[in-house]
């Protein structure tokens, strides 16, 4: 669990999400009892999370729950 700064005083919490032998990280932000469903930005390669953090601000500010992995 890591802590990320974007700028505008926002930061990003880091995820690790296991299933069985499978560990993938997220990036995710936004308030987590949101009415609306949460979004999910997968990357293509040889992109990363990181590639999202615009879009992860824009929405988190807007009041959505973002992940990005």
């Amino acid at each position: 669990l890591a802590f990320i700064g974007v700028g505008e005083g926002r930061t990003m919490e880091r995820i690790a999400v296991r299933r069985g032998d499978v560990t993938l990280s997220a990036l995710v932000d936004g308030p987590p009892d949101s009415a609306a469903p949460p979004i999910l930005c997968v990357h293509g390669w040889p992109e990363l999370s990181w590639s999202w953090r615009y879009q992860i601000a824009h929405f988190a500010r807007n009041g959505r729950r973002i992940a990005a992995m």
